[in-house]
């Protein structure tokens, strides 16, 4: 049986179709595009008065904890679902709810929208039992953590996830030694960066270094609230200048005015 979404508006970005069209889905694909109302028999969905369009992307969500997917509904899955979004991608700012291979084998069956996840180096860094934020890596640390982290992208993450901000005893040199695993298979590193306000373009300079060393994808989490204290133009004009120097980097912001880091230890 064939689906036919007929009425709404349809929205295509990259064929630059804005139009009220009737639309055709054949086993799970879109068969056709039409004015008309085709014949045949048809299970209908009305979308007068509404937007029909590709799924959204979320490069930047947090996986809710296990025990909160009882109700799939009403968890963030659901909500992500119902805002459109058809794939989301987990494990941002160096924080995994559990390694990404225990959390993908409870939760892989039944979720309403794709689930991506990042490798997070704060996890990696907490697994490997190095539980003090403060204290810096040696070499032989940094490689425990790396080790980790390879397991993980081996297993399918997409790249590694960094909170900066939250682990103030990150090297530099701990930084580039872990992000250069994404190297190989060109994986996307994203990162809280270090600090805000008055301090953000020296820490997202920080990151950039990545990229320089390594020709890294690399994502700058949250940027709204990082540098918006009166420091958005000048971020966003680094973040130009570095694309215009062949970095492939790029910023995220989400759609509101206020933020809630957890307190934490």
């Amino acid at each position: 049986m064939k689906t036919l979404i007929e009425h709404g508006l349809v929205l295509d970005p990259q064929n630059r179709l804005e139009s009220h069209l009737n639309l055709v889905i054949e086993d799970g694909k879109i068969a056709g595009l039409t004015r008309e109302r085709p014949e045949g028999a048809f299970r209908s969905i009305d979308a007068a008065g509404q937007v029909v369009c590709p799924g959204f992307l979320d490069i930047h969500m947090h996986e809710a904890p296990v025990e909160d997917l009882q109700d799939l509904e009403h968890s963030i899955f659901g909500c992500m679902l119902r805002m459109g979004v058809t794939t989301v991608l987990g494990g941002n700012c160096g924080e995994n709810v559990l390694p990404p291979q225990a959390y993908m084998d409870q939760v892989s069956d039944g979720l309403p929208v794709n689930l991506c996840l990042l490798a997070g180096h704060g996890t990696a860094r907490e697994v490997a039992g190095f539980r003090d934020k403060y204290a810096p890596l040696n070499s032989i640390q940094i490689e425990q953590v790396r080790e980790i982290l390879a397991q993980w992208l081996e297993a399918g993450c997409f790249g590694i996830s960094y909170g900066i901000r939250y682990y103030p005893g990150m090297t530099q040199r701990e930084l580039l030694e872990t992000a250069q695993l994404c190297q190989r298979e060109d994986l996307l590193v994203c990162a809280h960066v270090r600090d805000d306000a008055a301090y953000v373009i020296e820490s997202i300079d920080e990151f950039l270094e990545v990229g320089r060393a390594y020709g890294l994808r690399m994502q700058v989490s949250h940027l709204g609230s990082m540098a918006g204290y009166g420091q958005m133009a000048e971020a966003l004009a680094q973040l130009d200048e570095a694309r215009g120097q062949g970095l492939d980097v790029m910023a995220d912001c989400y759609p509101y005015s206020a933020f809630s880091t957890q307190i934490g230890e």
